[in-house]
């Protein structure tokens, strides 16, 4: 297998590996909570804080007529504030509640806790160490950039 090749067979057996992973810790989440994509919202305003329905769709990839409906679900269970932009009385500002926040805290907690388990009874400590490493390599991929179209493996 040529180095291109063997190098696209290992990023497709990565991929699918991540979204198994991932589909596990999803089908954990509680039944009554928020879903998949509103705990993604909720996160992203715990993390960056308050922003305007354009920026929070901007950030998460999502289409203008989505984010409505979840903002609406989201303001309705109470998870979220949205109140006059103080410099742009026609936009709304975004926020997370202490509901809200309480809500993504305890949906983080059940996944660490199910994910702690399965890394106590499912791996060795030297796996665990490999994990570890994993974890630093994916905090690089997730944050490289792609080179500019037309631009040589070696940035030429």
């Amino acid at each position: 297998m040529e180095p291109n090749q063997e190098i696209a067979a290992e990023a497709r057996a990565l991929r699918t590996a991540v979204a198994r992973f991932q589909r596990s810790l999803r089908a954990d989440r509680a039944p009554e909570g928020p879903s998949l994509e509103q705990l993604s919202l909720l996160g992203t305003l715990h993390r960056a804080g308050p922003l305007s329905a354009g920026e929070l769709a901007d950030r998460e990839r999502l289409r203008p007529q989505s984010m409505t409906r979840m903002l609406a679900r989201l303001e309705q269970r109470g998870l979220i504030t949205r109140t006059p932009d103080p410099g742009d009385q026609r936009r709304r500002v975004i926020a997370i509640t202490l509901l809200g926040r309480q809500s993504l805290a305890a949906e983080m907690l059940r996944r660490d806790a199910r994910l702690a388990g399965a890394l106590t009874h499912a791996l060795t400590a030297a796996e665990r160490d490999v994990l570890r490493i994993a974890r630093d390599l994916f905090e690089r991929l997730a944050r490289h950039e792609p080179p500019p179209e037309g631009t040589a493996p070696d940035g030429t």
